[in-house]
């Protein structure tokens, strides 16, 4: 939008009084314009810190910068818990509906346009189990790899990465699914001068398609669970480490934010 058809632009003219009414409503036109260009050009995510941590009965959430919808959030907080509320997993999270408590704990996974930080489970007296769940990184990033003709297992790419990143998921694509047992697809990070290892410690979260499936089935990885955060000069290798009999035509992205 161009400085000459912004809406709260007030008309001055010399000798005017200062009007507190047109200057708040300029200033917050500005704030607003400048939060949805933002939105427009950016991921929600985490740009630093807000790493949350257990102290006795509350989650502490680190000062950092988070930017969801177009709004930033700084974090030092904390979220109590107390025995009136029922055990289970809880989620927090920055909820930009809701700026006079934008941090927030639910048992509900966090639903669009809200920002994970973490999990933790509470068993009605303490708290434990705490998994980081920051998606860091505000600008997105996607290798892509492919194999025109059959498929079969073993290795299939290597590269090396020129930049810092933060992993989504890994999504796969087969135009001919096969006839018999199915396709799975796994990506190791690594130092050089080393064996990559596996972005997924829980191997059942590796994205896969079964013979059954339709011809140009999708498939999304579970959320990796190790060397999520790779960093710029490290080798990557992707994997088939099961192919489907006749399977053919595998389209492969990993998704990714810059850092």
């Amino acid at each position: 939008m161009s400085y000459r058809t912004f809406p709260d632009k007030p008309v001055l003219h010399v000798g005017d009084l200062a009007d507190p009414a047109q200057m708040n409503a300029c200033f917050d036109g500005i704030q607003a314009e400048l939060e949805d260009r933002t939105a427009a050009a950016l991921l929600d995510g985490v740009a630093a810190g807000l790493a949350c941590t257990i102290h006795g009965t509350a989650v502490d959430i680190a000062v950092g910068q988070a930017y969801v919808s177009g709004l930033l959030f700084t974090g030092g907080t904390s979220l109590g818990f107390g025995a009136e509320e029922p055990a289970g997993t809880y989620y927090i999270c920055i909820d930009p509906s809701n700026l006079a408590a934008p941090y927030t704990k639910s048992q509900s996974p966090p639903g669009a346009g809200k920002l994970a930080l973490c999990s933790v489970r509470w068993d009605g007296s303490g708290l434990s189990d705490l998994a980081d769940l920051r998606p860091l990184g505000l600008k997105p990033a996607c290798l892509r790899f492919s194999i025109a003709g059959a498929v079969s297992a073993g290795p299939i790419a290597y590269g090396i990465l020129d930049r810092d990143l933060w992993v989504e998921d890994v999504q796969m694509m087969l135009a001919q699914t096969g006839s018999a047992g199915q396709t799975v697809v796994d990506v190791h990070i690594g130092n050089p001068g080393g064996e990559p290892t596996s972005i997924f410690t829980d191997q059942s979260r590796r994205p896969s398609i079964e013979s059954a499936a339709p011809s140009y089935s999708l498939a999304v990885s579970g959320p990796p669970d190790t060397n999520r955060q790779a960093t710029a000069g490290q080798v990557l290798r992707v994997d088939v480490d099961a192919a489907a009999t006749e399977a053919a035509g595998l389209g492969l992205i990993i998704r990714a934010r810059y850092l």
